[in-house]
């Protein structure tokens, strides 16, 4: 999986890299045939908007996803591989839902929502750092309907 990782970070990387260059590269070029046509620059902000979301906003996704794999003690990317997820804490909620209504027929009449019995599990995902050993812990929630 972690491999995985790595190759989808890079051909991100490799897909960010060549739009941002294509798109410097046609935003000069419309550049440099607006000013020899009409004398001036007219769609800046149109090129400029295609670039951020061809290029930028890509980057930064990937970015996130790449920091996410980072150790926090040796601060070597691709290095977390989880290890362990232990429920931490159980507790009885209630949890809302969209119960359908039908007719004796089996239409349908519409939806109301109701309270049910639930749990709400609280789980403790630990990480291992593959090279220094050090071992970072998330919780996460979750909730469930019992019936």
């Amino acid at each position: 999986m972690n491999n995985f990782k790595k190759i989808v970070s890079v051909v991100g990387g490799l897909y960010c890299l060549i739009s941002f260059k294509s798109g410097i590269q046609s935003m000069f070029y419309q550049y440099r045939n607006d000013i020899q046509y009409y004398g001036e620059y007219r769609s800046f902000n149109s090129d400029l908007f295609e670039l951020v979301f061809s290029a930028l906003i890509p980057a930064l996704i990937l970015a996130i996803f790449i920091w996410k794999t980072r150790c926090p003690s040796c601060k070597q990317f691709y290095a977390l591989k989880k290890v362990g997820n232990e429920i931490v804490h159980r507790e009885d909620i209630s949890v809302l839902t969209k119960v359908n209504n039908y007719d004796n027929q089996g239409n349908r009449l519409g939806t109301q929502e109701q309270y049910i019995p639930g749990v709400r599990d609280t789980y403790r995902i630990t990480y291992k750092c593959i090279f220094c050993g050090e071992k970072k812990y998330k919780t996460k929630t979750k909730d469930s309907a019992k019936i």
